[in-house]
């Protein structure tokens, strides 16, 4: 508006111009970067999902290392044998919390 009433000079104009110019560009540079991180991270949980999903199938063709590993990964502290049977004192809550929600899917896909 000051510059349309005259009161702002040319150089402050074009000063401020190329400062707004420059940020502009900076957050569009960020933005950008966001999205494609944004993408990267859509990939890597749709991949890990997919995984998880199919975590006894990996499991009943996996060799001894592979099975050691899903394992290990769902069942973050070690195996207790109480001389009747085997025990854990927990399990890793994430592929717990995805196969449930696996179900409730099937159950939904069902109806």
């Amino acid at each position: 508006m000051m510059k349309v009433e005259g009161s702002l000079a040319d150089e402050d104009f074009q000063s401020i111009k190329s400062v707004s110019n420059t940020k502009i560009e900076e957050i569009e540079k960020k933005l950008s970067n966001l999205s494609e991180k944004h993408s990267d991270i859509n990939n890597l949980l749709k991949n890990a999902i997919k995984r998880v999903s199919n975590l006894d199938l990996m499991y009943e063709k996996g060799t001894m290392e592979e099975k050691r590993q899903i394992i290990s990964s769902t069942f973050p502290e070690k195996f207790v044998f109480d001389g009747k049977g085997y025990r854990t004192p927990r399990v890793n809550a994430g592929p717990l919390l995805i196969y449930q929600t696996k179900k409730e899917l099937e159950l939904k896909k069902t109806r």
